[in-house]
């Protein structure tokens, strides 16, 4: 019944499609479906790999159940080397098997959060002449942090007449805002030469090495490491709390105020100037008001790990995780 339900309604909306991969107790995949209005937690797929052919085949066919091929307009994922090989890669199968049978190509945009990600890590790695890659961050400074981050931060603390920053009321989940305020006071020291009180928050997992870990590391290291603060990472800090937060704090609707205002930073970084013009997508959505990210399939992972172990079967996973859509269209 809820099949038929939603295969009677999802086809008549445009939708992006949104696709992220976990390994959970075997090889999963989350499919969800987006646009301006509504999001759909639609499938979990249980893979016997991550491979993009073993990908591509559970995702088309959770399409056809669904009678959904005709109403994907967008595709937008990781940009892994599995999902985005030109030839072999899951989008480059998906857009063929659209053209093939449909007669149309769904546009392909990289997820805008990935890209920053990749940007981030090229312009840390060539002022810290540093290769690092996930889930490992080599830079000496969060070995450090990680060591004695209790003793730094009460000796930060007991510089008790620090000025007050405004809470900020974002809403992201706590690393997220725990970025967003670093970055507040990081901006703060820039204006003033004095840190503000910061409220510390648990440090991310390294394991975890994304755009918020490195950008947090960073700051973190500036702010409660002095030998840190030299021109170069100080410089580097002004670009991660400046144009780089900026934009990946935006609605992540647009492409133009990344190359207005995100690009010309990166001239002082090669690589991560190369990685942008490569992976940013500069031609609109074919979906109006559609957020350019991938954030609702991490979302997705989130709800999969939580239902999983209440979960015996994959037919039972698949049930609860429809079923945890607030709306329907």
């Amino acid at each position: 019944m809820l099949v038929m339900h939603f295969k009677d309604c999802l086809k008549n909306y445009q939708w992006s499609l949104h696709f992220d991969g976990k390994n959970l107790k075997g090889e999963r995949q989350v499919v969800v479906l987006k646009n301006a209005t509504s999001e759909i937690r639609l499938a979990v797929l249980s893979l016997e790999n991550g491979k993009a052919d073993t990908i591509f085949s559970a995702i088309s066919a959770v399409l056809i159940q669904f009678d959904l091929c005709q109403a994907v307009k967008m595709i937008i994922c990781d940009t892994t080397s599995t999902n985005t090989g030109k030839k072999n890669g899951v989008v480059a199968k998906l857009q063929n098997y659209f053209m093939t049978a449909y007669g149309f190509c769904p546009q392909y945009v990289s997820c805008q959060h990935h890209v920053l990600d990749r940007v981030l890590r090229l312009a840390m790695d060539y002022v810290l002449h540093a290769a690092t890659s996930s889930p490992n961050i080599s830079y000496s400074f969060v070995s450090e942090l990680t060591r004695n981050y209790e003793n730094l931060k009460n000796d930060f603390r007991s510089q008790t007449d620090r000025p007050q920053l405004n809470e900020e009321t974002v809403g992201w989940r706590d690393d997220m805002k725990f970025l967003n305020q670093l970055c507040h006071v990081f901006n703060y020291y820039q204006r003033h030469q004095i840190f503000p009180s910061i409220k510390f928050h648990t440090l991310p997992q390294i394991s975890n090495a994304r755009w918020n870990s490195r950008a947090i590391f960073a700051l973190l290291a500036f702010i409660l490491l002095p030998q840190t603060r030299t021109s170069d990472f100080k410089n580097l800090c002004a670009f991660i709390a400046g144009p780089w937060c900026r934009t990946w704090f935006s609605d992540q609707k647009d492409w133009q105020s990344a190359v207005d205002v995100l690009k010309p930073r990166l001239e002082q970084y090669p690589k991560a100037l190369q990685c942008f013009v490569t992976h940013w997508v500069t031609s609109d959505s074919v979906i109006d008001g559609i957020q350019r990210s991938n954030q609702c399939a991490e979302r997705g992972i989130q709800i999969m790990e939580e239902m999983f172990p209440r979960c015996k079967s994959t037919e039972k996973l698949n049930k609860r995780f429809i079923l945890s859509n607030n709306k329907f269209p």
